[in-house]
Formats: structure tokens, sequence, C-alpha cells
């Protein structure tokens, strides 16, 4: 969320606005303590806290990874 040029949220804006990229997940990694009541209002859920276990991050990579191979 917290980036030198534009934060995480402007990314999120951007992203959401462009036809090409508008289906890609979005999964947020930061140590913003509020990092998930933040994105929801972006359309994000999917936050983990660092620091995080790697296990947790690749349970959402293989969740989004099973959804997007069944559309």
């Amino acid at each position: 969320l917290l980036m030198p040029g534009m934060d995480g949220f402007e990314f999120m804006a951007r992203m959401r606005n462009d036809p090409d990229l508008l289906g890609i997940p979005v999964v947020i990694v930061s140590g913003v303590v509020q990092s998930g009541l933040l994105a929801g209002p972006h359309g994000v859920v999917p936050h983990l806290a660092k620091p995080f276990e790697i296990e947790a991050l690749l349970a959402y990579v293989r969740r989004f990874s099973t959804r997007m191979n069944a559309d």
C-alpha cells in the first residue's frame, strides 16, 4: 500500500480502469495494520499482514489459479 511514486490504492484504481487487467486478482501484502479494512472498498479482499507465512501466500495463489483456470 505504501510504495514510492504511487500508492497501492492508486495502482489498484489504474488497474481496475484497464480492461486488459480487470480480471487479475490482487492480494495485498502489507505492514499496515489496517490493510484489510482499507483495501475492502477497492475490491480487494485477500490480504496478508507482514510478517506472513509463505504457506498463506501460496494458498491464495492456488485459490486464484484454480478459479482462473475454471473460467
